[in-house]
Order: structure tokens, then C-alpha cells, then sequence
């Protein structure tokens, strides 16, 4: 859901993703290359970030554009795919470890290795910044604190590059 702009946003049985206007009587296909099963909005935006059927691409279609992106290919199966359009990354899992990106791109970094494995999915508390699961071998765990210092210190070292 679009909150802003009063679309909603949904993919089909077969990956097809497609837009309905809350206030208009109009519905859009959006286009991706892959067919889509996972799909998140930028609420700042009102871009479209989605996951491919087969979990293995991330990629984005920017608001008004037709031209979708790939951001992030890999071999193992992303799981959970999380937007942190507050502070402009991306959260997935993939087989035991969350790893980020910025919304816009770039190299993704390992946030967290998690060793006990992960049972059911993962929840993102956008406003908190934490992450919630409940591990295979313990309860619930709580990360926000991981994830507040990740954010602080890829702040830091972007800050950094713009000072070389």
C-alpha cells in the first residue's frame, strides 16, 4: 500500500504485479522483468521495491517509471525482505544471515550471522529499527541495538567517503 499516493499494490499467481488507484477508478500492470512474489513501497517516494518468484533478485521500479532495476542478484534463497524507507536500506535474510543495502543500490553487507538458525520469519519494526525472530535453539531476540549501530556507523564511513 501506498499511503501517500492511494495505490495498491499487489502481484498476481503468476509474478505479475499490478496497481489499483484508491481515489480513481484505474488499475495498472507494473512492469518487472522476473515474476514478482514479495513487494514493499517507499512511503517517501512511492517507489516500488520487490523480490523475484525464484528468491534469488532484489530489484526496484522507481515511481513514474516504466524501467525497472535490479539491485541484487545472488545463489542463495532470500527468505524475509524487509524496506527501511526511514533511513533508505534494504533488510533481507538469506539462509542464516541478514544482510543491507542502501535503496539505491550498491554492495550488500552482512549485518548478522545467525547462528541458532531462524524458525518462521522475521519481523521489522520500522519506527523501533529492530529486528524480531525466534531463533530454532531460543526464544525471541531482540537487535535493535546491532541495527542502530550499523545504520550509525554506514552513516559514518558514507559521511567519510565524501571527505576523501
Amino acid at each position: 500500500m501506498d499511503w501517500n499516493r492511494d495505490w495498491l499494490y499487489w502481484a498476481n499467481q503468476t509474478g505479475h504485479v499490478q496497481r489499483t488507484s484508491l481515489t480513481q477508478v484505474k488499475t495498472e500492470v507494473v512492469p518487472t522483468p522476473l515474476p514478482v512474489c514479495l513487494i514493499k513501497v517507499d512511503q517517501m517516494s512511492g517507489s516500488l521495491y520487490w523480490v523475484s518468484c525464484d528468491q534469488y533478485t532484489i530489484g526496484t521500479t522507481a515511481a513514474g517509471s516504466h524501467y525497472p532495476q535490479q539491485l541484487y542478484r545472488t545463489t542463495k534463497e532470500i527468505r524475509d525482505f524487509y524496506l527501511d524507507w526511514l533511513r533508505g536500506g534494504i533488510l533481507w535474510l538469506e539462509e542464516d544471515q541478514i544482510l543491507t543495502m542502501s535503496m539505491t543500490g550498491g554492495k550488500a553487507k552482512g549485518l548478522l550471522q545467525l547462528a541458532g538458525g531462524v524458525s518462521g520469519n522475521i519481523a521489522f519494526d520500522l519506527r523501533a529499527n529492530s529486528l524480531l525472530w525466534n531463533s530454532k535453539r531460543a526464544g525471541w531476540l531482540l537487535i535493535s541495538i546491532i541495527v542502530i549501530l550499523f545504520f550509525l556507523i554506514l552513516k559514518l564511513l558514507t559521511s567519510c567517503d565524501s571527505w576523501a
